[in-house]
């Protein structure tokens, strides 16, 4: 599907922390980013597969998911979502 964008991106690799400025939270290296440069939205996503990325022919870099389940701070990639709060009556 298109939305009628046509815009740049940069890609690249960073250190991602989970949480909040200077929160204790699990922090991965050598993740994948992208830098969108546009003024029609902002937006900012997390993402949630786990599979790893390949921009060339050479090694995979395992996605963010991946890489907490090898530093032991997720059990595995599966995750779940539930729309709407569950406590409303």
């Amino acid at each position: 599907m298109s939305l009628g964008y046509n815009n740049s991106a940069e890609l690249g690799f960073d250190e991602i922390t989970i949480g909040r400025i200077g929160g204790d939270g699990p922090t991965t290296k050598n993740q994948t980013i992208t830098g969108i440069s546009t003024d029609d939205f902002y937006m900012g996503s997390f993402g949630l597969n786990p599979r790893s990325t390949n921009f060339t022919s050479g090694d995979s870099i395992p996605s963010c998911m991946q890489h907490l389940v090898n530093q032991s701070l997720i059990p595995s990639t599966s995750w779940a979502y539930t729309a709407g709060n569950q406590y409303r009556k």
